[in-house]
């Protein structure tokens, strides 16, 4: 049985510095992230696997990638 090319793949949990629970997801070659009720908190729009290391308010995470400590809002983009 092949899957979807639409369904998000959950495949890390993640706690931040504040012990917020978070997991990672995948779709495609994408990741994004989701809370612990599984809303979609970032977009699937980051092209890497990343760690979470703090939630800065409600749409601002502070996350680390490819060695590199990163702000990200809930579109997936950069600040």
């Amino acid at each position: 049985m092949t899957k979807a090319k639409n369904e998000i793949e959950v495949f890390d949990k993640a706690i931040d510095r504040s012990n917020n629970t978070f997991y990672l997801s995948r779709l495609g070659d994408k990741f994004g992230l989701l809370d612990e009720n599984f809303n979609v908190i970032i977009k699937n729009s980051i092209y890497g696997k990343f760690e979470v290391l703090q939630r800065i308010n409600e749409t601002t995470f502070l996350i680390k990638i490819a060695e590199r400590e990163l702000f990200v809002d809930s579109e997936g983009n950069f600040r």
